[in-house]
């Protein structure tokens, strides 16, 4: 996969120092994913622990000055029904006012994986 030279021309030269002295480049699901993000695109990125997800949402919330929320989806989920879906319901509805970053960090812990049949 190619990453564009110009996906870390976006921040604050500080910033992008930062970044090339502790982590040279961006990985792929960085470099695909803050462009998207930066426009205002609802956007999933869906990467393997340890390829920068979590910072790529940290780093663009405050370079976009927005609010990032960290998302516990062991409290959102209920055993009655519809009651899960509500409470989604209320995270992704404050976020859409906000305009905030939502980080659904590590929910493949509570997912599971899923299994050809």
């Amino acid at each position: 996969m190619t990453r564009s030279p110009s996906v870390l021309a976006r921040f604050d030269p500080l910033v992008r120092k930062w970044f090339k002295e502790t982590f040279g480049k961006p990985s792929d699901p960085q470099s695909q994913g803050w462009p998207a993000i930066a426009s205002g695109a609802h956007t999933l990125i869906l990467a393997p622990t340890g390829t920068g997800k979590t910072m790529a949402a940290e780093v663009l919330a405050r370079e976009l000055e927005l609010d990032l929320f960290r998302i516990d989806l062991s409290g959102m989920v209920n055993k009655y029904v519809g009651e899960t879906e509500k409470n989604l319901r209320r995270v992704f509805d404050a976020a859409d006012q906000s305009g905030a970053i939502l980080l659904f960090d590590e929910a493949d812990a509570l997912f599971g994986k899923r299994r050809a049949s």
